[in-house]
């Protein structure tokens, strides 16, 4: 076992300049040249160790620090107790450490043998007028450093706990729970995230709507539904698009955004509906015994030239559908925007 756990006993003045050092372990863990408690441990704990101290100083009561400290040399964790002696500062540092419990017990033996031996060769009043209370002392000190080791360990468990849980919650929110698509909480976002890669090209937005979709649910059931929106959102995963997302929008509701197009012309937007035909509506959808017939009614949309806002390339887009759907379903639309205005008066 190894009895050396780095250690130290030192009291400080109000400038917490070091007056006594007890002892450090190892011994070149503190240097002469390092003269003051600020030195001994790294910068960025500057301003917890004057708080700490402070807070001694006015409640005249132990006072541990909420974190661990990093020690200089050499760089570890330690955690650090305070406690005023008349108008100096004695200062505890122990090498933070998991044990089983007794060797736990025998380090901390070592180590309380030792700070009674500094209590009796200093002939100085420093905790109490008996040795015992003096033990108590410490072990209290010993105790309240298990505490906080506790509590960091479980803070630390807490905070992965949180993590895991929000990286749960990102992916339900990203993902949709049925089909595995990008999430009606989320597709806007994703959109725009594609749009920034390359903000100066088009895109093309489809909104799609499932054609007779209900009877399909009333007739073969729910289960049977869930399975036919499955098998459709895995077709559109095969849309043979450089840059695209698929996502579900709402029930039988479903959108795909392409972009990185320099220019889009009547031809292009026909080629998008080929490339949708023949990937997604190319052939009946089969669940279980049953063959169930696939037409979907498409507005399209076009960002850069129809709108530059994801809201209203959304809506457009879903206009143009329920264009498609009032001129016989199973085909497509693409958003007029004198059509448009002409409706919304």
């Amino acid at each position: 076992m190894n009895n050396q756990l780095h250690s130290f006993l030192i009291q400080c003045d109000r400038k917490l300049n070091i007056v006594t050092r007890y002892w450090n372990r190892p011994l070149h863990s503190i240097s002469p040249y390092q003269k003051n408690l600020l030195n001994l441990f790294e910068e960025k704990f500057e301003h917890e160790i004057v708080a700490a101290v402070a807070e001694s100083f006015n409640n005249k009561d132990i006072v541990f620090s909420q974190n661990t400290w990093t020690f200089k040399n050499p760089r570890i964790e330690l955690s650090v107790c305070l406690l005023v002696l008349d108008n100096n500062l004695l200062v505890h540092g122990i090498e933070s450490f998991c044990s089983d419990t007794d060797q736990k017990k025998e380090i901390l033996n070592v180590i309380l043998f030792d700070f009674m031996n500094v209590i009796k060769e200093s002939n100085k009043l420093i905790l109490s007028e008996n040795e015992q209370t003096v033990r108590n002392q410490f072990e209290q000190i010993q105790k309240l450093n298990n505490e906080l080791l506790n509590v960091q360990r479980d803070l630390r468990k807490a905070n992965i706990q949180m993590n895991q849980l929000n990286k749960e919650l990102n992916n339900r929110l990203v993902k949709d729970a049925l089909t595995g698509l990008v999430s009606r909480y989320q597709y806007r976002q994703e959109i725009e995230h594609l749009i920034k890669v390359d903000p100066y090209q088009l895109g093309v937005f489809l909104f799609i709507d499932i054609d007779d979709f209900k009877v399909i649910n009333d007739t073969h059931g729910h289960r049977t539904g869930d399975l036919y929106l499955i098998s459709f959102a895995e077709r559109l995963k095969t849309l043979k698009f450089e840059s695209f997302i698929a996502m579900r929008i709402s029930g039988d509701e479903f959108g795909v955004y392409i972009h990185g197009y320099r220019q889009i012309s009547q031809n292009e937007i026909a080629r998008i509906w080929n490339e949708f035909k023949s990937s997604v509506l190319n052939k009946p959808i089969e669940i279980e015994n049953s063959v169930l017939d696939l037409g979907c009614s498409v507005g399209m949309a076009i960002y850069g030239m129809d709108t530059t806002e994801v809201y209203d390339l959304i809506e457009y887009a879903d206009f143009a559908m329920y264009q498609a759907k009032n001129n016989g379903k199973n085909t497509f639309s693409v958003f007029d925007i004198d059509e448009y205005r002409l409706r919304k008066k």
